[in-house]
């Protein structure tokens, strides 16, 4: 039965559709990404900052105003974020805020990833606060 099912095939449509299905599959979309520079001058306009690190990691130093929201707990709290803002995602050296930025698009958030977290933050000597 299965041989006659192959030779039923009509090949040429396999292939229009092997095709089609080739031709408008996407890339996942890489996060947006701003230095830490860039946020810092987000900032002076009132930027929303989240940080995706621990409680411990943020208590001992992170950008101020910044609010903590761990990676965790980030699709859960995001139902509480403006969908028409842009919010900037902060950890230790990037990677998890792009994990939450590409949580947070695929949500319809305006996500955007600041490159080297906290670690290029505190090498370029822009203040942090401590404490919770």
């Amino acid at each position: 039965q299965l041989i006659d099912t192959i030779r039923g095939l009509d090949m040429q449509e396999v292939r229009r559709t092997l095709a089609e299905r080739a031709r408008t599959r996407t890339e996942p979309t890489r996060a947006a990404e701003v230095s830490v520079q860039e946020l810092a001058e987000a900032l002076q306009r009132s930027a929303l900052v989240l940080d995706v690190r621990t409680p411990l990691e943020y208590s001992s130093g992170h950008v101020p105003g910044a609010v903590l929201m761990p990676l965790h707990t980030l699709a859960r709290g995001a139902e509480n974020l403006p969908k028409d803002a842009r919010i900037y995602l902060i950890c230790k050296v990037g990677d998890r805020s792009r994990q939450g930025c590409e949580l947070l698009s695929g949500l319809g958030y305006a996500a955007i990833n600041v490159a080297g977290g906290m670690e290029a933050w505190k090498a370029a000597g822009l203040a942090c606060e401590t404490g919770s």
